[in-house]
């Protein structure tokens, strides 16, 4: 099934946090996080404290827009939901030290 890794579903609240369900709507863990990464080995990558940065800050209205995602706090979690790493810490440290690499179905 598209965009189910690891049995878990990223879902967006009203608020635009980020949590899981399963594939049958039943919620995982509640909606907490700026952004969230998918599951891989029992881990995800998350982030607190984010803000949107534009490519191209001159990008006319009806343009295709592209940003990246900056935050200040980036970590991660276990299946349970449990933060087990937060702070002033790098992407792709946290990439490297929890040897993460995205699902397939979503590059």
């Amino acid at each position: 099934m598209l965009g189910v890794c690891e049995n878990k579903i990223r879902i967006i609240d009203s608020e635009d946090k980020i949590g899981f369900a399963n594939e049958y709507g039943k919620i995982l863990i509640k909606p907490q996080f700026e952004i969230a990464t998918s599951f891989h080995k029992g881990k995800a990558i998350v982030g607190e404290k984010c803000k949107k940065i534009p490519w191209d800050e001159h990008a006319k209205e009806g343009d295709c827009h592209h940003y990246s995602i900056v935050c200040e706090n980036q970590g991660f979690i276990n299946e349970n939901g449990e933060i087990l790493k937060l702070g002033k810490y790098q992407f792709e440290d946290i990439v490297n030290e929890i040897n993460w690499k995205p699902d397939d179905e979503e590059y």
